[in-house]
C-alpha cells in the first residue's frame, strides 16, 4: 500500500514537470521553413531552421530516431512477454515518431502528436509499476481509471 502511494506521488510530480527549457522569447527564434510559420504553443532551445530549410529543429528531430528504433526492437523481441510490456515498448516508438514530427514541423497538430503519446505512455508505465508484483493484472479497473485520467489531462491541452 505504501509503495503504491509513493509511486503515485512520484507519478504526479513527473506529470507536473512537463515544461522544461522553454524559449519564451519567440520573436528572436521564429524562422519560416518548408512547413510555414510555427504554430506551436512552445518553442524549444534550438534555433529554428538553422541547419536545413526542411527541418525546423534539426538536432531535436534526429535525436528521436533511436527512440523509434529501440522501441520497435523491444516490441519485436518481447513476443513472449505480457501485453503490457509490449505496449510499453511500442509506446516509446510512438513517442519518438510524434516528437520527430513535432520538432521537424513546429506545427500545433504535431505538438499534440508529441505530448499526448507521452501522457499515455506515462500511464502505461505507471500501470506496469503498480501491477509489477502480479503475473496477471490484479486490478482490472486500473487501466480504465488511468485511461480516464489521460483523457481528462488531454482535454486540458
Amino acid at each position: 500500500m505504501l509503495r503504491s502511494i509513493f509511486i503515485t506521488l512520484i507519478f504526479v510530480i513527473v506529470l507536473s514537470l512537463s515544461v522544461l527549457c522553454l524559449d519564451t522569447n519567440e520573436e528572436e527564434n521564429v524562422s519560416i521553413g518548408v512547413f510555414g510559420e510555427p504554430t506551436t504553443l512552445v518553442d524549444w532551445c534550438e534555433k529554428n531552421y538553422a541547419v536545413t530549410y526542411y527541418i525546423a529543429e534539426f538536432y531535436n528531430t534526429i535525436s528521436n530516431i533511436p527512440f523509434i528504433v529501440i522501441g520497435l526492437f523491444g516490441f519485436m523481441v518481447t513476443k513472449e512477454f505480457e501485453w503490457r510490456y509490449r505496449l510499453a515498448h511500442l509506446s516509446i516508438s510512438v513517442i519518438g515518431l510524434g516528437s520527430l514530427m513535432f520538432h521537424a514541423t513546429l506545427l500545433y497538430t504535431c505538438q499534440l502528436g508529441d505530448e499526448i503519446p507521452m501522457l499515455y505512455s506515462m500511464l502505461i508505465f505507471y500501470f506496469i509499476v503498480v501491477e509489477f508484483d502480479y503475473k496477471e493484472v490484479n486490478n482490472k479497473k486500473l487501466p480504465l481509471i488511468l485511461w480516464i485520467c489521460g483523457k481528462f489531462r488531454e482535454q486540458q491541452n
